[in-house]
């Protein structure tokens, strides 16, 4: 695929990643920073440091609360803007990623790593990924009502984008190993 549709293609996100890995959420959650920080497993190292000492990493979702007259909602930025969800447990994804910015990692006393600014920038990578076709979805729906899929999409064009960054990234991982 030579583009992506409102995103970089897997080839970009290789380059400007510092670290890709392979994995699955390993339970820890918790809202620091405007962000979730979450527990990630890695299970292959596609690109970065040799982490072998550390098997599992802490990762930003950009996902923030916010207080809205009806409640408190759970509202994408960054990455998560067009259409991407939370990690689901029980799914494996591949997560491409830039490190923390020392002041980020000092507030929350970790090292860390963020999402590049791309909605392909965590796919899941699980023959099934679970998806759905929202035509209406709108930036004040609420993040919850889509935590059962891996990624919303607008279209069939748009699910066909992302199936073929998903196809692209599990040759980038099998091509490679750690």
């Amino acid at each position: 695929m030579d583009g992506a549709f409102d995103g970089l293609t897997v080839a970009e996100m290789e380059q400007r990643a510092d670290l890709i890995v392979v994995g699955t959420l390993n339970g820890q959650r918790e809202y620091v920073h405007k962000s979730f920080l979450t527990g990630f497993n890695i299970e292959k190292v596609i690109k970065g440091p040799n982490l072998s000492d550390c098997r599992s990493i802490m990762v930003f979702e950009p996902v923030g609360i916010y207080d809205r007259p009806s409640g408190k909602t759970l509202v994408p930025s960054g990455a998560y803007m067009l259409g991407g969800t939370f990690m689901r447990s029980g799914s494996t994804y591949v997560l491409f990623l830039k490190r923390a910015s020392d002041s980020i990692s000092d507030a929350i006393d970790a090292d860390g790593f963020v999402m590049l600014n791309s909605p392909y920038a965590k796919l899941a990578v699980d023959n099934y990924p679970s998806y759905k076709i929202e035509t209406d979805a709108e930036y004040r729906t609420p993040l919850s009502e889509y935590l059962d899929y891996d990624v919303v999409v607008a279209d069939r064009q748009s699910l066909e984008i992302y199936q073929s960054i998903c196809s692209d990234a599990s040759m980038l991982i099998n091509g490679k190993s750690e």
